[in-house]
């Protein structure tokens, strides 16, 4: 099902947009992440994003992240917890002062997918449910076809089953590089 949403995203970001191509920017993004997710514990992971810019200041995304970690590794109390998101959001860049530095807002929401399992007990339990999420940052551009940033906000998951009492949510911290696939920045020398 992650894949079909997945593809059914990029889809709908290329083929949606097909006549403003040589208006807008469409932004890849590799991501790192940091992610509290409450008892789910604290997991570090990655992501990717594709981005496509309505104008100079709204982006419509698609976000993947993928998280995971393992608390007491190699004992009995062994226990490996995953935690992942697909979401679809808008992004709001303010431009500060004419300088090649910008503030960012993110807001998304999505599907989400968790698990953790006890080697002791052998017991394992995964759920899927939905996810929102709201953040800010700095985006900073490098050159024409590449920019860096580093993006923090909160996260909120509810699950239906397995999960519905655990309380998944928390803050996120994102650092990523974003390659300008289609499209240019604006020169770097220009209006500095």
């Amino acid at each position: 099902m992650r894949i079909y949403l997945s593809a059914i995203a990029i889809a709908f970001l290329l083929l949606f947009q097909v006549p403003a191509f040589s208006v807008s920017n469409i932004y890849l993004d590799l991501n790192v992440a940091y992610t509290d997710a409450g008892d789910l514990e604290t997991l570090p992971g990655f992501g990717l994003t594709l981005g496509y810019a309505i104008n100079e200041n709204i982006n419509l995304f698609y976000r993947s992240i993928f998280s995971s970690t393992t608390k007491d590794p190699h004992t009995p109390q062994e226990t490996e917890y995953s935690y992942h998101l697909y979401l679809a959001g808008f992004q709001y860049r303010y431009r500060i002062s004419e300088s090649p530095v910008y503030w960012m807002m993110n807001a998304a929401a999505g599907w989400t997918q968790a698990k953790y399992s006890t080697t002791q007990t052998g017991n394992d339990e995964s759920d899927g449910g939905v996810a929102v999420i709201a953040s800010t940052g700095i985006l900073v551009e490098a050159t024409q076809n590449v920019s860096a940033y580093l993006e923090a906000g909160y996260h909120y998951a509810s699950y239906a089953d397995a999960l519905s009492e655990a309380d998944v949510k928390g803050f996120q911290v994102l650092l990523g590089i974003r390659f300008t696939v289609w499209g240019k920045n604006r020169p770097i020398f220009e209006n500095y």
